[in-house]
């Protein structure tokens, strides 16, 4: 069957379990990030020990549901947990690889308003001729919905 996205941890490369042990849980991540910053559920750190908990530990459990679904759309991408990593850690695709999963694996987005925007958006374009016709037209509007994530 095939996958999408990191949803447990034979899903995961080993630069991303290396990454989980790597961490020395300085926070430095976890002080730039604009989303802790602003009382999300996010803490870049928190993900990564997280991660290594399930791996290390756990080894066949949901990624999305160890890290928490909310602190995974609550992450802006900017990148400032990256940039300010001493260990060199990559956080984002991580998360964007988690969130994959979710979007293209369990159908779930992050609030009501994306499945209420996707529901007609179809016909509201004129139907499938819209997306280049066919039974692809549904399946090339979900990938550049994918494309803002």
């Amino acid at each position: 069957q095939e996958t999408f996205g990191y949803q447990t941890p034979k899903d995961l490369r080993f630069k991303d379990i290396y990454d989980t042990d790597a961490c020395t849980s300085c926070a430095r991540c976890q002080d730039r990030c604009p989303a802790f910053n602003t009382n999300k559920p996010l803490s870049p750190m928190k993900v990564i020990e997280d991660l290594g908990k399930v791996c290390f530990e756990l080894k066949n459990g949901n990624l999305a549901e160890a890290v928490g679904k909310e602190a995974l759309w609550a992450c802006t991408t900017c990148r400032a947990c990256m940039e300010f990593c001493p260990a060199e850690i990559e956080h984002i695709p991580k998360i964007v690889g988690m969130r994959r999963a979710m979007v293209l694996m369990e159908g779930e987005f992050p609030g009501e308003e994306v499945a209420k925007a996707m529901d007609g958006y179809p016909r509201r374009l004129g139907g499938r001729a819209a997306f280049g016709g066919g039974r692809r037209g549904g399946l090339c509007l979900f990938y550049r919905l994918l494309w803002f994530l």
